[in-house]
């Protein structure tokens, strides 16, 4: 009899650790494999009717809840329900506390830890990312054991997750996310020259370069318009906001909250080119999710970045300087573009990874 598979989810909310779980229950799926999937609740996922996969919803609240969940919580639940021959796959970067005849692999995501940045725990505003920076990594190997297994989606987290933590290497292994098809449907109805950036409001994504090397352009070009979609909410990105009124850049700025699939597809197909200054990230989807539709783009000159999308023709790469950005814009919107869609096809993927885990089933 073939062992099930537990999945440990329950953090995976929005943004890109979303978009995991919504890709392993895909290929989970096609897969076949029998699983119990420990999600968080209120999440609109969909699994055919005829799937082995059984979605279990758990409240988390709080970070204390959710490490006595991984202690304690999910071994109690499993114990109570007499399964104690499974596999275990944290999809939310920390080990949890298992039996100790079981498997347990983890899929790191979160970058934060393992890149050189530092953060202080005395300013406001990077107060949490220090704390994914210096504690969480703590939390994070909690729990493993010697035959952990870790997931990664790129060569320099693997790099960077052995050098921080000493690893064996032969227990760290590459598995891309797979990119889907874009939804085909209509394009946003947008500017001439309109650049588009779907991120979060941390730090690191750095929306102040872009506002600042628009300022520059604005200076040196006033009669061009060029327009700028952030994908954030007005309250959440205040200082954002700030910078972009004392620049006079308010009618240049758009602010368009959180898209969902659909309305991303109409954005990625409106604009002229994406912008991706994020100096932290353990993949970056949206740049092939642009590529595919053949979309030029300024990407920060960083080693992610090189690694997803550096043979596509499209991709400008620029120093993290406002100047450099600047220019870099100004020849995204310049160029006579004649670009095919990109789509690169991973060797090691969603597939491959579950079809490494059925021989531990």
């Amino acid at each position: 009899m073939k062992k099930l598979l537990i999945i440990n989810a329950t953090a995976l909310k929005e943004g890109g650790a979303l978009t995991i779980l919504q890709q392993c229950l895909y290929f989970l799926h096609k897969a076949n494999i029998h699983a119990y999937v420990f999600i968080a609740p209120n999440l609109n996922l969909s699994i055919p009717k005829n799937s082995v996969i059984s979605l279990i919803p758990i409240q988390i609240r709080s970070a204390w809840q959710r490490l006595l969940w991984d202690g304690l919580g999910l071994k109690k639940w499993l114990t109570n329900e007499k399964i104690t021959s499974y596999v275990l796959f944290s999809l939310q970067n920390t080990a949890v506390r298992i039996h100790s005849q079981c498997e347990q692999f983890v899929y790191i995501h979160q970058a934060l830890p393992f890149h050189a940045k530092k953060w202080s725990f005395l300013g406001k505003q990077e107060r949490r990312l220090a704390s994914y920076k210096y504690i969480y990594p703590v939390c994070m190997f909690l729990f493993s054991k010697k035959n952990t297994q870790y997931i990664v989606q790129t060569n320099w987290m693997k790099q960077a997750l052995i050098k921080r933590t000493k690893l064996r290497e032969q227990n760290v292994h590459i598995y891309r996310p797979t990119l889907l098809d874009i939804p085909d449907n209509q394009p946003k109805n947008l500017q001439k020259f309109s650049l588009f950036y779907p991120a979060n409001q941390a730090l690191y994504k750095n929306h102040l370069l872009i506002i600042q090397a628009m300022a520059l352009l604005k200076k040196d070009h006033p009669t061009l318009e060029i327009h700028t979609y952030f994908t954030l909410n007005h309250h959440e990105s205040m200082h954002i906001q700030s910078l972009v009124k004392q620049l006079h850049l308010t009618r240049y700025v758009h602010f368009v909250g959180t898209l969902n699939a659909l309305e991303m597809a109409a954005y990625y197909r409106g604009c002229t080119g994406l912008l991706f200054p994020s100096y932290i990230e353990s993949f970056g989807l949206p740049l092939l999710e642009a590529a595919q539709l053949a979309k030029p783009m300024v990407v920060l000159n960083e080693p992610y970045a090189w690694e997803v999308i550096g043979d596509y023709a499209g991709a400008i790469f620029a120093d993290n300087h406002i100047d450099k950005w600047k220019q870099a814009i100004l020849k995204l919107i310049t160029s006579d573009y004649h670009l095919q869609p990109y789509k690169p096809c991973f060797d090691k993927s969603w597939k491959a990874l579950f079809e490494h885990m059925n021989q531990f089933l």
